[in-house]
């Protein structure tokens, strides 16, 4: 009766995983976003993925994150300056200084 119950519930997250890699693969890519901060982000990169605890298991979310050359990455939790652009006249001047330090 146990073993009927794990076959089951992880019958259940692998569905609820397929359906999670289904809405991935036909998300449509937005030509422009823009963030909370008012930038427009332009680039969208793949592969960006997220680990969701739920009742029937973990499961994994994939998505597009969007990027701009003038801003700092929005999947960055702690707002860490991506350094590999220059310095734009958008961005907060501390992150301007920064930017300007590790260059």
């Amino acid at each position: 009766m146990l073993a009927g119950l794990i076959a089951g519930r992880e019958l259940m997250r692998q569905m609820m995983q397929d359906q999670l890699d289904a809405r991935t693969a036909a998300e449509e890519r937005r030509r422009e976003v823009t963030g909370a901060d008012g930038v427009a982000r332009t680039r969208a990169e793949r592969g960006h993925v997220r680990l969701l605890a739920t009742t029937v298991g973990r499961v994994e979310i994939s998505r597009r994150s969007r990027r701009s050359a003038c801003a700092a990455g929005g999947d960055s939790p702690l707002g860490v300056l991506d350094v590999t652009h220059p310095p734009c006249p958008q961005m907060p001047a501390w992150s301007k200084a920064l930017c300007r330090d590790c260059l």
